[in-house]
């Protein structure tokens, strides 16, 4: 394979990984639930964040933002259950 076809393979596989990010974030705003529950999912699985410095950043325990963080795990799961089980 030549350096041409590999930089347009790897120019396709970065397209794709922003336009999946781009959707996963799209389905994080549209989540029915508070935002700072909201912001700690998109910190997390987008900036890709841990949860102690998104406790520390938000001004909240390490033990309250992963609570936190379960109740939006909770809440994407059930709101997109259809889409996450390739219903879409």
């Amino acid at each position: 394979i030549e350096i041409p076809e590999l930089e347009d393979l790897l120019d396709d596989s970065i397209d794709c990984q922003w336009e999946f990010e781009d959707k996963i974030v799209d389905e994080i705003h549209g989540m029915n639930c508070a935002y700072k529950l909201k912001y700690i999912i998109q910190m997390k699985y987008i900036d890709m964040r841990r949860l102690e410095d998104i406790a520390n950043e938000m001004g909240y325990t390490y033990d309250h933002v992963r609570h936190l963080h379960g109740q939006a795990l909770e809440v994407f799961a059930k709101q997109y259950r259809e889409k996450l089980n390739g219903s879409d």
